[in-house]
């Protein structure tokens, strides 16, 4: 006589969807990757999506957290077995941290490097619910979300300041002012989403600046190679009239080089709202820098020919084109008036549309 098998029951199988003999199966968006080749790395450089470093780190977080949560579900899948009991985590919480995965994996085969960092995140944030499930099974012998608690604290208190590291406290301490024995998941949830906000807006300002950063010195390195052709075939310093067009070239690309190197120096030391990369691109607020520079080149330019500005009265002489060379190079430092306007009419929109 056949004797048929039963079917699996619930408590037969395993959280990630799969019978028990099928467990080494591996976790959506965990499945090996294929390394960009260098075509594919140069474009996204191009696209500015993320340099090769980039690619390689979120890679490989991704590939070790897969293994540790592949891991950590196989124990569940054990605790559960020896219990008898059904499944202590919803599966559609596995399916959720597997889609957010899939996700990552997928942005970062695209060169999307942040809005794979930002899937990830999400996805440590809705493990939670399975460290959690794990918690309950061992009967109080391990506090994982406490312990995630205790690291998320104190990453909020290092990093974090105003509004945002008032609320993780309030979301994770108690009235003691000590963190919550047994904090809700929720609470943790949200505390870890502040964290990871705060800390996503600071890489957007890094990689905003970053990218100035980058155009400037590429506007500086072009305006230095024409100057430098243009000088070899006609010395803007030995014209006898620097009121002719060939000497009046100089002033705005003098300006421009002017612009561009104290960019360089101010882009370290200016301080950026978030708002200000939601509404202009970096390449926008660097031509800004290079057109104010320029202008102001040639407005003193004009100035000084037309002695409107007189700077040789005592010296009784005429202005010399190594002068105005100089004095256009020197406008370029005006080019700080640019990210100056800029921030403002961004908080100034900002404060209108949260009104």
């Amino acid at each position: 006589m056949v004797t048929e098998t039963p079917p699996a029951t619930d408590g037969e199988e395993s959280l990630r969807g799969t019978p028990p003999a099928t467990e080494d199966a591996a976790l959506r968006g965990c499945a090996p990757r294929a390394t960009p080749g260098p075509a594919e790395r140069l474009r996204n450089w191009w696209h500015d999506r993320g340099s090769g470093t980039a690619y390689d780190r979120l890679d490989g977080t991704l590939t070790a957290y897969c293994a540790e949560f592949g891991a950590l579900l196989d124990e569940l899948d054990r605790l559960e077995a020896a219990r008898g009991d059904g499944p202590a985590v919803d599966r559609d919480v596995v399916t959720h941290v597997e889609t957010l995965l899939d996700r990552a994996a997928s942005h970062l085969q695209r060169g999307h490097i942040d809005q794979g960092w930002v899937c990830f995140h999400a996805a440590r944030r809705v493990d939670l619910y399975v460290y959690a499930a794990y918690d309950r099974l061992t009967d109080g012998e391990t506090d994982l979300v406490r312990e995630r608690t205790v690291e998320i604290h104190r990453e909020a208190m290092d990093r974090l300041s105003g509004w945002r590291r008032e609320a993780v406290s309030d979301l994770l301490l108690d009235r003691s002012g000590q963190v919550r024995r047994h904090p809700p998941v929720s609470a943790v949830m949200r505390a870890r989403h502040l964290v990871d906000e705060a800390n996503q807006s600071n890489h957007a300002k890094r990689r905003y600046l970053q990218r100035q950063l980058r155009y400037l010195l590429g506007i500086g390195i072009v305006a230095l190679t024409v100057f430098m052709l243009g000088v070899t075939r006609a010395n803007p310093l030995a014209v006898a009239d620097v009121t002719i067009p060939t000497f009046a070239l100089y002033v705005p690309l003098l300006g421009a080089l002017g612009a561009s190197l104290f960019g360089v120096r101010s882009v370290s030391k200016t301080a950026t709202s978030m708002k200000v990369p939601q509404n202009f691109t970096p390449l926008g607020v660097v031509l800004a820098r290079v057109f104010i520079g320029s202008l102001s080149a040639v407005a003193l330019y004009f100035g000084l020919t037309a002695e409107v500005v007189n700077v040789t009265a005592a010296a009784a002489t005429d202005v010399s084109p190594a002068l105005l060379l100089l004095v256009a190079f020197a406008a370029g430092y005006s080019e700080r008036l640019a990210p100056q306007a800029i921030e403002r009419v961004s908080q100034i929109t900002g404060r209108e549309v949260s009104a």
